[in-house]
């Protein structure tokens, strides 16, 4: 019968239509969210998890408002320090061959500091979350052929009469 070959053809078309649609939608975001950046307000050796396994600590707030922040990413064991910075001033750490962003906004007396960080959203995540970023466009342009397949299909299934 054509009228269930055709209902056959665009349920398939619709099929292609939502996978290809769940991979591009979470695909985009990714690509939309990297790099990341986080302000944290944080006390003399309060940890922070910045993202996967990478921290960071206020390790020194001196009398002159200059903040030493250390982090370490324990993925790899990588340690690294800012030394000291004054409120405005950035430092780039590198972890796993990427690099961390860091800038001091500002300091409450010596005890408390506000800090950026800007940094790659898969650093420190396991090796899996980095191969998806990595692939990111390769994935939305082989999910726009399987939405354009499905549409094909969609149409085709609809307007054949």
């Amino acid at each position: 019968m054509p009228s269930e070959k055709r209902s056959f053809q665009a349920s398939i078309g619709m099929i292609f239509i939502v996978l290809g649609v769940s991979v591009v939608v979470p695909g985009v975001i990714v690509n939309l969210e990297s790099p990341q950046s986080s302000t944290f307000t944080q006390g003399v050796n309060e940890r922070t998890v910045i993202t996967g396994d990478v921290s960071s600590q206020v390790t020194l707030i001196s009398n002159q408002g200059e903040v030493n922040i250390s982090m370490v990413d324990r993925k790899s064991g990588e340690f690294e320090s800012t030394g000291e910075l004054q409120p405005g001033e950035s430092a780039i750490l590198s972890f796993e061959g990427e690099d961390v962003n860091v800038t001091v906004v500002d300091v409450f007396g010596t005890s408390e500091a506000v800090v950026t960080y800007v940094y790659p959203l898969y650093i420190g995540w396991p090796d899996g979350a980095d191969l998806v970023v990595r692939e990111s466009p390769l994935l939305i342009m082989l999910s726009a052929v399987v939405m354009l397949t499905g549409l094909l299909f969609t149409v085709t299934g609809v307007l054949d009469g």
